[in-house]
């Protein structure tokens, strides 16, 4: 499905902030995702062995998206895709999140950003995996030089926060935003396409690659793994559900 020894290598030199990988799909399971009917947004995440995934409520939750046959299909090429990451990484704990979308305009601005942390006071390297079954794919941008950029507009903007003494506005985040998008014209775009995957690094490392969800003018499937230690996921769990 994915070449694992690829994935290894990259994760041993770390050459860039970021890795396109092409995944291979059977003529079957490209058919189907698609014509995969999906009706509403809906989320799906799991926290902890790959082995311990609740297919009973994957199931569910792949039903509850639309009327579609075959959720077996959806189900197995879910399982494929932990097995093979978790595999690359050495370990066989994840944090899996499944974003299915309706067409919106919330994204016709794009969301600039980089990850934050997401193990705290864990040597582990923090580097997801991205894919889109259906609909387009996230957006990037290479050029490390967007880093000091987005740094300086960054800290701007949590000026503004810390000065309010709050966390979270959405006239300043829409703000923000628009600048960004602005700001970010000079840099070329690109996105992962249907049947490729993208595994990039957060602001643990030096270069966190900035990134954005697409235009959304069709119906999306998206897939995220963060691999890491029985710890680290089972922390991340434990402040999520806070």
């Amino acid at each position: 499905m994915i070449n694992k020894s690829i994935i290894k290598k990259y994760l041993r030199e770390l050459p860039t902030n970021y890795l396109n990988v092409n995944i291979k799909f059977s003529q079957k399971e490209i058919n189907y995702f698609e014509n995969f009917n999906i009706k509403k947004d809906n989320n799906f995440e799991h926290f902890g062995n790959i082995d311990d995934l609740d297919d009973f409520k994957l199931n569910e939750y792949i039903n509850d998206i639309g009327n579609n046959e075959n959720i077996n299909i959806f189900n197995n090429v879910v399982h494929k895709l932990l097995n093979t990451i978790c595999k690359a990484y050495n370990t066989k704990f994840c944090w899996l999140a499944i974003r299915i979308r309706i067409p919106t305009n919330n994204y016709d601005i794009p969301r600039w950003h980089q990850d934050g942390v997401f193990f705290v006071n864990s040597d582990t390297l923090q580097a997801k995996f991205i894919t889109v079954l259906k609909g387009p794919g996230t957006l990037f941008i290479k050029n490390k030089k967007i880093n000091d950029i987005h740094k300086k507009y960054h800290d701007k903007k949590f000026i503004e926060y810390n000065k309010l003494n709050i966390f979270y506005d959405k006239e300043i985040e829409d703000k923000y935003r628009k600048i960004l998008a602005k700001k970010y014209l000079i840099f070329k775009q690109h996105q992962v396409q249907i049947r490729q995957g993208l595994i990039f690094l957060n602001s643990q490392n030096k270069f966190p690659l900035v990134h954005s969800e697409p235009k959304i003018d069709v119906s999306r499937i998206f897939i995220s793994i963060l691999p890491g230690t029985e710890e680290d996921v089972i922390n991340l769990k434990k402040r999520w559900n806070r």
